[in-house]
C-alpha cells in the first residue's frame, strides 16, 4: 500500500483513505485536470467528465489543444501552409476553446478554467505539454476527428495511453451515464497495483460511488470446468476472502465496497462485469511497454478500451 505520496490527487486520496491519513493535496496545491481537446463530441463528453470531477476534488482544469502547423513531406513533394491558413486555424481554435470555457462556466460549478494554445507534433509534444503542467489526471475523448479517432488503436490516443506519467481517464462521445454508481478496479491477487488501487478507492470516495474489486481467473469458463465444479468453487472461495481482506480497509472507513470473482479470458470479463454491475469507472494498471506484469495490463487494458464501452481509467505502473 501506497503511503499517500501519490504525485496525483485522486490516487493519493485514496492512499490516504487506506492509510487513515488526512485527506490533502500534494503538497498542498490545486490539482490540476488536463483536457486534450479536438472540438469533437467526443471531447465535449470528456469536457463534460472533467467538470464533473473537478467540481468534488475543488481542480482547476486545463484545455489543450495542440495544432500542428509542420511541413508534411508526400512522396516527391512538401507541403507548407501558408501564413493565412495557419491564421485561420489559429483563429478558429481560438473560438473553439472560448466557446468550451463559456460552456463549463454555464454549469456553474465555480471549476476554474483556462485553456492552452500551441503548436506541436503527436504525440510527442502532446505528452510533453501534459508533464509541463504537473497534471493530477489527463482527460481525452475517444472516436473523436483526426487525431482522436479510432479508439486507443489510433497511434496518438494508443501513446497517451501507455506513455502518460499520469492517470488517463479516456471517454465516450456518449458521455457518462449518471445512473452509474460504481467504480470497478481488476486485480490480480497478491500483485496488486496501488497506483491503480488508490486511484479507484480515491476516485469512488470522491463521487460517493460503490469501489467494485473485481478478480478473473484466466483461462477457464466457470462452465467449461464441468466435474472441476468443486475447484472452481474452491477457487472463488480463495479469492473472496483476499478480496474481502483487500476491501477491509476500505470498508473501515465507510466505503462501500464489493468484490466479485470471475473465470475466463480477462479482458471480456471485465468488459461483461462492467456492464453487469453498470460501472461508471473501470480503473486499471498499465505499463508504459504494454507489458504484461504484476496486474491486469497492457494489451488487456486496451481491450478493455473497445470491449467495454465505459469510461477506462488507465494508470502507469512503475516497472520493476
Amino acid at each position: 500500500m501506497n503511503d499517500g505520496s501519490n504525485r496525483n490527487a485522486i490516487g493519493a486520496r485514496g492512499a490516504a483513505l487506506r492509510c487513515g491519513l488526512a485527506l490533502t493535496a500534494p503538497g498542498g496545491r490545486k490539482a490540476t485536470i488536463v483536457v486534450a481537446t479536438d472540438f469533437s463530441k467526443a471531447a465535449d463528453a470528456a469536457i463534460d467528465a472533467a467538470v464533473g470531477i473537478a467540481a468534488k476534488l475543488d481542480a482547476r482544469i486545463v484545455l489543450l489543444h495542440l495544432l500542428s502547423i509542420a511541413p508534411i513531406a508526400h512522396a516527391d513533394f512538401v507541403w507548407v501552409p501558408t501564413a493565412d491558413e495557419v491564421e485561420g486555424w489559429t483563429r478558429k481554435s481560438e473560438a473553439s476553446l472560448r466557446a468550451a470555457i463559456e460552456r463549463i462556466h454555464a454549469r456553474e460549478t465555480g471549476v476554474e478554467v483556462e485553456s492552452v494554445l500551441a503548436d506541436g507534433i503527436m504525440p510527442g509534444d502532446l505528452l510533453d505539454a501534459i508533464e509541463q503542467r504537473a497534471a493530477d489526471l489527463v482527460v481525452v475523448g475517444t472516436h473523436g476527428r483526426g487525431f482522436w479517432s479510432n479508439l486507443v488503436l489510433g497511434s496518438v490516443a494508443r501513446a497517451v495511453v501507455r506513455q502518460s506519467s499520469v492517470p488517463v481517464l479516456t471517454v465516450r462521445p456518449e458521455g457518462m451515464d449518471p445512473e452509474s454508481t460504481t467504480v470497478l478496479v481488476p486485480v490480480e491477487l497478491g500483485k496488486v497495483v496501488d497506483e491503480a488501487l488508490d486511484f479507484a478507492v480515491g476516485l469512488a470516495s470522491l463521487l460517493g460511488s460503490k469501489l467494485r474489486l473485481l478478480y478473473v481467473f484466466p483461462g477457464a469458463e466457470e462452465v467449461d470446468l464441468g466435474d472441476g465444479g468443486d475447484m472452481a468453487a474452491s477457487i472463488a472461495t480463495k479469492a473472496q476472502v483476499a478480496l474481502e481482506q483487500l476491501a477491509d480497509p476500505e470498508r473501515l472507513r465507510d466505503l462501500q465496497v464489493e468484490s466479485v470473482t470471475r473465470f475466463g479470458q480477462a479482458a471480456r470479463q471485465i468488459a461483461n462485469e462492467a456492464n453487469a454491475c453498470n460501472a461508471g469507472y473501470i480503473v486499471m494498471g498499465t505499463h508504459a511497454r504494454g507489458f504484461v506484469k504484476r496486474t491486469v495490463t497492457g494489451s488487456v487494458a486496451e481491450d478493455v478500451l473497445q470491449l467495454a464501452g465505459r469510461a477506462v481509467v488507465t494508470c502507469r505502473v512503475a516497472d520493476t
